[in-house]
């Protein structure tokens, strides 16, 4: 979380009272992409709690979430609901109404965790994909890694039809390849090493 307080962080205000006031110097995108209206209006916000205004504050933030999570604005992003969610939430708690918090808290929660559902997702075929492109520029440790990745990712998040069982096929024959591959080295090897021990005793032979 991209905020700094002067006390305490979110989510303990209940334990040990209401911290000072929490700043907006540090609420930036990541990559360094910021939305200005989204920064003026959570300057606008703070300015409100620093002077004691938290009921305004806590209007402010309640609107700036609603529209963040309308995408009222096409710069904003499920990021900055997140961000206005989350000072909402500080201000709740400072002004001891818990089961608002609670709610702004539990919405935090839910982008989480549809966010990783998603991108959990996505994880499985993207690893798919790559591993088949790995296998056809002839990679193979790099290709069995990520088709071993996105077979195991297919037990909970099945891949498309067709996809998993391309995979295992591509696979199977990758390994196969990989394991002659590392025959025929070994086989190179010890090859090398007959011939250098016959070396020197072929040196030592007298002349006639």
């Amino acid at each position: 979380m991209n905020l700094t307080m002067t006390a305490l962080a979110p989510g303990t205000a209940a334990l040990a009272g209401y911290p000072q006031c929490w700043t907006h110097d540090r609420v930036t995108h990541p990559g360094g992409l910021i939305s200005l209206w989204f920064n003026d209006r959570v300057r606008e916000a703070h300015e409100a709690s620093r002077n004691g205004d938290h009921r305004t504050a806590i209007e402010l933030l309640g609107d700036l979430a609603e529209e963040c999570g309308a995408g009222a604005r096409a710069a904003l992003s499920e990021w900055h609901e997140i961000q206005a969610l989350w000072l909402l939430g500080v201000e709740l708690e400072g002004q001891k109404e818990f089961a608002y918090a609670t709610r702004a808290y539990t919405r935090i929660a839910r982008l989480r965790r549809d966010a990783l559902q998603e991108a959990s997702h996505g994880l499985g075929s993207a690893a798919a994909a790559a591993a088949l492109c790995a296998f056809c520029a002839g990679n193979l440790p790099a290709g069995i890694r990520l088709a071993t990745e996105a077979l195991r990712m297919h037990a909970s998040r099945p891949l498309g039809e067709g996809e998993a069982h391309l995979l295992e096929s591509e696979l199977a024959k990758a390994q196969t390849r990989l394991r002659s591959k590392k025959r025929r080295r070994r086989n190179r090897a010890a090859s090398n090493k007959r011939m250098q021990r016959t070396r020197p005793a072929q040196a030592k032979r007298p002349r006639r």
